[in-house]
């Protein structure tokens, strides 16, 4: 009896071990998929406010895709230096 209670116990640690594991990994993954679209949500503000600083500098509009091209550019670059 005393043996059945201990391979019940261990598999309760197994089963506990399990789902821990899973949880962590789904949780990983979840703060990559943060990380990702949180990137391109702060590339999208910086086309924004850039667009309306260079408009209220220079008194005139650019493209929007030139002033995304240049802001994806430099976001690449720093976050290259960051890894």
């Amino acid at each position: 009896m005393l043996k059945l209670i201990h391979l019940v116990h261990i598999k309760l640690e197994i089963l506990v071990f399990q789902n821990q594991k899973k949880e962590l990994f789904l949780t990983e993954k979840e703060i990559k998929n943060l990380k990702d679209s949180s990137i391109s949500d702060i590339n999208k503000i910086a086309v924004e406010i850039s667009s309306e600083v260079i408009k209220q500098v220079v008194n005139s509009e650019l493209n929007k895709s030139n002033v995304s091209a240049i802001v994806e550019e430099i976001s690449k670059k720093r976050i290259e230096k960051q890894l």
